[in-house]
């Protein structure tokens, strides 16, 4: 599902009235499409190149129905006040205003990397402090997780994916890690890329992703790593699966909130700035 806006919201966009959207659209110049009931719904890359071509400044802010609650914060690029307004989303289990603020974000042109690395990590770092200081119940810290996380899916389906790479990776989280955002947050920003992405989840046991790598044919294998009980038994594991990786020629990562030993460094990301970073040099 691609992103679409209304004429009234395009209209917006270009600082016009919706009667000239209307005329844009319905004299070929504007693309749009029609729903079943017959209203005019325009894509977001559509508007963007109409307004590069034909040289039109723009709003500096696309409202997604959120009445501008977020104008301010996104014209400025308010980290700091956007994280406390995701956070206060996310605890409240609102998945509608949790997912408007994402896709707010993502619209007005942050990138993946800004809102991932700066907003939604920063805030689940503050939720996972909370918690361990017992500041915030488990039950609150679990609303939290799961409402960011329906959020996300929703914001995967908007994203716009670039043209398939031919490339493929496999993004899991081991057997007894259950915390899978950060791992999501990795799946959606190589779709975006162009990457085809088997996503097994988390929680899955060493033994299968070793099949999965073996059998999948993948040029990327992304273990999310936040939760380990026995590290030496952790990095053993892993080992074998980078020898595996040496195998069937795919780049092993690991990433998550981790305290990896020195010998294991060298494959580890932390950020999906990091992420971008790496699979530029995949070939």
């Amino acid at each position: 599902m691609k992103q679409t806006l209304s004429s009234k919201k395009a209209a917006g966009y270009f600082n016009v009235n919706e009667s000239t959207i209307k005329r844009w659209a319905d004299n070929g110049a504007l693309k749009c499409y029609r729903t079943e009931g017959g209203h005019r719904k325009f894509l977001l890359e559509d508007l963007k190149l109409y307004a590069k071509e034909n040289n039109y400044v723009t709003s500096d802010f696309i409202s997604t129905g959120t009445n501008g609650e977020y104008k301010n914060d996104v014209i400025g690029r308010n980290y700091k006040s956007l994280i406390k307004k995701l956070k206060k989303n996310i605890l409240s289990g609102d998945t509608e205003k949790t997912y408007g603020l994402l896709n707010t974000l993502y619209i007005n042109d942050f990138t993946l990397e800004e809102i991932f690395d700066y907003i939604v990590k920063e805030t689940m770092i503050i939720i996972g402090r909370e918690w361990a200081e017992n500041t915030l119940n488990i039950e609150n810290e679990h609303i939290a997780t799961n409402t960011l996380i329906t959020s996300l899916h929703q914001l995967e389906r908007v994203i716009h994916k670039k043209t398939n790479n031919k490339k493929t990776a496999l993004c899991a989280g081991l057997e007894n890690d259950f915390h899978e955002a950060g791992l999501l947050c990795v799946k959606i920003t190589l779709e975006e890329e162009g990457w085809n992405v088997i996503y097994p989840g988390i929680n899955l046991p060493f033994k299968s992703i070793s099949e999965l790598v073996s059998k999948s044919k993948t040029d990327l294998i992304c273990i999310s790593s936040t939760y380990i009980k026995d590290q030496k038994d952790y990095i053993k594991k892993l080992n074998e699966l980078k020898k595996l990786c040496k195998i069937t020629g795919s780049v092993l990562i690991v990433g998550g909130e981790n305290e990896l030993s020195s010998d294991i460094n060298e494959f580890t990301c932390k950020s999906i700035t990091e992420l971008k970073s790496i699979i530029k040099n995949i070939k």
